[in-house]
């Protein structure tokens, strides 16, 4: 008796086998890819390194002119301490006492190179026909001249403010402010006709020929 028998496959479980193809090209494509993110790991590499290296440079730049600083301060200290060790500087109240000498000098000069005369000619040579000076006061701190007085018509009083404006002795005029006086009033304050009673500072720093040359030689 003969028997034969017949090797079945066996039973398949699970998730069924699938056969996968990849294309040549999609192989190439995923190594490019590849090199390419090792590239710019690479790169990256390379630009952190040379980014620490720089910020190391900057540190030790900082570090000399900090201590370059440093050694500046304490020359500076040692400076001060010899010049106090010499008695070459000054107390708060010596400073002060010097400051006043300086600006009572100054006052000196000023009150030397200023003259009444020249200003009442140089103010003659600006006025104007139609107005008059009936004041005349001077600050001698800020060399600036007050005048009070009287044109006969605004045109009158806006042509003097501007021969002073041009005026090489005069600067900086400035109009405080003016009054129009009628003639009824004008007649009860003993003034003749009606006008503009007006009130101006301007900074005159004429000086006379004879001081000049005085303080050239």
């Amino acid at each position: 008796m003969t028997f034969s028998f017949t090797k079945r496959p066996p039973a398949r479980s699970g998730i069924p086998l699938a056969k996968l193809s990849v294309e040549p090209s999609v192989i190439r494509a995923m190594r490019g890819t590849q090199w390419g993110l090792s590239g710019l790991l690479i790169c990256s590499g390379l630009l952190a390194g040379w980014m620490w290296s720089k910020k190391y440079a900057v540190d030790e730049e900082a570090t000399r002119y900090t201590m370059a600083a440093e050694r500046t301060d304490a020359l500076n200290q040692q400076f001060k301490a010899q010049l106090e060790h010499d008695q070459l500087t000054f107390s708060p109240v010596q400073i002060a006492e010097i400051q006043q000498e300086v600006q009572f000098v100054n006052q000196l000069a000023e009150k030397r190179g200023f003259s009444w005369i020249q200003l009442l000619h140089d103010l003659e040579e600006a006025l104007p026909a139609g107005t008059s000076i009936g004041k005349i006061q001077r600050d001698v701190k800020t060399s600036t001249i007050a005048i009070d007085g009287r044109a006969t018509s605004m045109s009158a009083l806006n042509t003097l403010m501007s021969t002073l404006q041009g005026r090489s002795s005069f600067r900086l005029p400035v109009l405080h402010h003016h009054t129009f006086i009628d003639s009824h009033h004008a007649d009860g304050a003993g003034h003749g006709g009606a006008g503009v009673e007006f009130s101006l500072t301007v900074q005159y720093g004429g000086i006379p020929e004879q001081a000049q040359a005085d303080d050239n030689s």
